[in-house]
């Protein structure tokens, strides 16, 4: 439920005991802090080719330097 961006915490407040809401948000925020915050982003080295004949005719026309 929290990873439903339209959700967040709604649910949980509205459902839950407020005792187990605050426990589960700080267990969530420690698991972010120690497992995500810091990961790192690894991006790919070369761009990635277009698949269709469009994304192709595209991708050629915004290389082309206007004249």
């Amino acid at each position: 439920m929290i990873l439903i961006p339209s959700q967040k915490w709604s649910y949980l407040e509205d459902n839950w005991d407020p005792i187990w809401v605050a426990d589960a948000k700080k267990t969530v925020q420690d698991f972010w802090q120690s497992q995500y915050k810091s990961t790192e982003v690894i991006l790919p080295i070369t761009p990635l080719t277009p698949k269709t004949g469009f994304a192709k005719w595209r991708a050629e026309k915004a290389r082309q330097a206007p004249i």
